[in-house]
């Protein structure tokens, strides 16, 4: 056991020292030539290194943020209380992955992803946590740390494919992150509601945001297939999943503000997760040995989800235009089976 919190120190000091279609940032603009003129100077960190260093800072910031409003020094996502120590176990978990698969100075973000996030999420499971809420809060942390950093280190440019690979890596690890099969319904809606609404904080373009989101979508359902729940359990967490995506697509549109354009219209938002889900689901159908039934089936439990949820939180005319779009597009894919 000593030998063990040993490697997985050493991993975790040795880190912290130190593609697919892409989509433009706001600072696709920024130049190159002070960045190389740094390295020439100091030794820069490996992507590895700075993805760790990101989701350690992510981790403490969140408990900084709470200390400030309440006397324990604790991190508190939705009312789960998280110590130092427990970010220090979730963070050396991850450094522990990507030591063992030989990624520690690896800039290659296509493997560091994967293995950050299940180190991560391995962690999270160490940690016996009995709060429902708050682990998925803290897997959505995560998840949105990821593709925060790694927004921030495409510079010109972010991958759709390193897009997807967030997403379905976070929910392929909802067992390891000790999220039991009967919970992962709910995990789901909490998760894409926070990635999605996040998005507003990233340095991405507004015009691009469609793009992220259908990328997003296609990994969400795709990690999903591969918790090894059958038909009817998926179709239970596709449901919630949909549910869970049009809270986190109002938020986007309502955290934008002035930034909206005509690309980021709840209509537009709802068709291309509804695209990114169909092409997610018909890779996992087919996977599974499903049929144009099975698929039939699965779309549907996720518009529902969609029409129920704005039944439920949003206003009446909202309600109605989400009905109208949801049958629309429902009708269409239907239509292609």
């Amino acid at each position: 056991m000593n030998s063990t919190k040993l490697l997985l120190s050493l991993g975790l000091v040795g880190l912290l020292a130190g593609c697919g279609n892409g989509l433009q940032t706001a600072d696709s603009t920024s130049s190159s030539n002070s960045s190389q003129s740094t390295s020439s100077t100091t030794a820069q960190k490996s992507a590895a290194q700075t993805m760790l260093s990101d989701l350690q800072a992510d981790l403490q910031g969140q408990a900084v943020a709470k200390a400030a409003v309440g006397a324990q020094q604790k991190i508190s996502l939705s009312s789960l209380g998280l110590s130092s120590a427990q970010i220090s176990t979730i963070i050396a978990s991850a450094a522990a992955s990507l030591e063992s698969a030989n990624l520690t100075n690896s800039n290659d973000l296509s493997a560091i992803i994967p293995s950050i996030i299940q180190g991560a999420s391995l962690g999270v499971g160490t940690l016996n946590l009995s709060n429902l809420t708050g682990t998925s809060s803290l897997l959505a942390t995560i998840g949105d740390s990821v593709l925060n950093s790694l927004v921030n280190q495409s510079n010109s440019s972010v991958s759709t494919n390193l897009i997807q690979s967030v997403a379905s890596s976070l929910f392929s690890n909802l067992n390891s992150a000790g999220v039991s099969s009967g919970n992962q319904s709910s995990a789901a809606s909490s998760i894409i509601n926070t990635l999605l609404s996040g998005l507003s904080n990233k340095d991405l373009d507004v015009s691009s945001l469609t793009s992220v989101v259908e990328s997003l979508a296609s990994g969400s359902v795709l990690g999903l297939g591969n918790l090894g729940n059958s038909s009817s359990v998926l179709s239970t967490i596709v449901n919630a999943l949909g549910s869970g995506s049009l809270t986190g697509l109002t938020g986007l549109i309502s955290n934008l503000g002035s930034s909206n354009t005509a690309s980021t219209t709840l209509q537009s938002l709802i068709s291309a997760f509804t695209s990114g889900s169909n092409s997610g689901l018909s890779s996992v159908v087919s996977s599974i040995g499903g049929n144009s039934s099975v698929l039939s089936t699965l779309l549907q439990s996720l518009l529902s989800g969609i029409n129920n949820s704005a039944s439920t939180n949003t206003s009446s005319s909202t309600a109605s235009v989400v009905s109208s779009i949801v049958g629309s597009l429902l009708g269409s894919l239907l239509s292609h089976l």
